[in-house]
C-alpha cells in the first residue's frame, strides 16, 4: 500500500518528508523507487512535530510525507487531534500530498479512537494505508 501511495504522488529523485525514527521498512522502500528520505523530528510522546514541518517547507520542497499519527511504529504515540488537525491544513494549504499509515491506529487504548488525520482533510490531499493482518 505504501508503495502504491508513492508511486502516485512522486518520481524518482524526488524528496519524501519521513518521522525520525520511522518504521525501519520505509528507508529501503524509497531508495528503491528512487526517492529521497528527509527525516522530520517526531517527539516521542507528541508525534511529528508540525511546526519544525512547516519551517522547513519554507526552503526545501517535498514531493509527498509519510505519516504514522496514530499509534505511530516505533514509538507508539498519537499525535494530539488538534496537532493533526494542523497538520492536515498545511498539507492542504501547500497542496503536499501525505500518505498516512494507519495499518496500527486500531491498537488505540482510549475510548473514544482518536481520529485518523484524514478526518480533517478537506481537499484529498491525505491518503490513507491501512491493513488488517497486523491487528
Amino acid at each position: 500500500g505504501l508503495q502504491l501511495a508513492l508511486r502516485a504522488v512522486t518520481q524518482p529523485g524526488d524528496a519524501v518528508g519521513i518521522e525520525a525514527p520511522s518504521y525501519f521498512n520505509l528507508y529501503p522502500l524509497l531508495a528503491n523507487l528512487g526517492l529521497q528520505a528527509i527525516e522530520l523530528p517526531t517527539h516521542p510522546q507528541h508525534g511529528l512535530d508540525v511546526d519544525a514541518l512547516d519551517a522547513l517547507l519554507q526552503h526545501t520542497p517535498l514531493a509527498a510525507l509519510v505519516v504514522m499519527p496514530t499509534v505511530h511504529n516505533p514509538l507508539g504515540c498519537t499525535m494530539p487531534t488538534a496537532a493533526k488537525q494542523r497538520l492536515a491544513e498545511l498539507v492542504n494549504a501547500r497542496q503536499l500530498p501525505l500518505i498516512e499509515d494507519a495499518v496500527y491506529a486500531e491498537l488505540q487504548f482510549c475510548e473514544p479512537p482518536a481520529p485518523l488525520l484524514k478526518a480533517f482533510d478537506r481537499d484529498g490531499w491525505v491518503m490513507v494505508v491501512g491493513g488488517f493482518s497486523k491487528t
